[in-house]
């Protein structure tokens, strides 16, 4: 089952997907972005060493790479908020704002893990 959050502030209207936001509160935030998981993912260096190796989920080495690019990640969304100062990012097409996108940061996330 998927939920929409639709919020009224100040005559702007905010739709959300809470199941694919990674960062925030659509309730309380300053400045929204949009990001790509499989995009950031394919620059982790211990996600493309699953790619590389062939790992399945039945190997242990799998979760322990899986483990630290999902650490990576939740890092670069944490330095997104400190550094560029957004505070709610979602998957591209998790948030609208007026029926718009916002900023699309995957770029810069990228360059965040590097």
């Amino acid at each position: 089952m998927r939920t929409l959050i639709i919020l009224l502030l100040l005559n702007t209207t905010i739709q959300v997907d809470p199941q694919r936001l990674y960062r925030g509160d659509p309730a309380d935030f300053r400045k929204a972005a949009c990001v790509s998981a499989d995009q950031i993912y394919d620059a982790i260096p211990a996600y493309q060493e699953i790619v590389d190796r062939g790992l399945t989920k039945d190997q242990p080495q799998y979760w322990i790479l899986i483990s630290k690019a999902n650490q990576d990640f939740h890092d670069a969304l944490v330095q997104a908020e400190k550094q560029l100062g957004y505070d709610l990012i979602g998957e591209r097409g998790t948030i609208r704002i007026d029926a718009n996108p916002p900023t699309d940061i995957t770029a810069q996330l990228i360059k965040l893990l590097r």
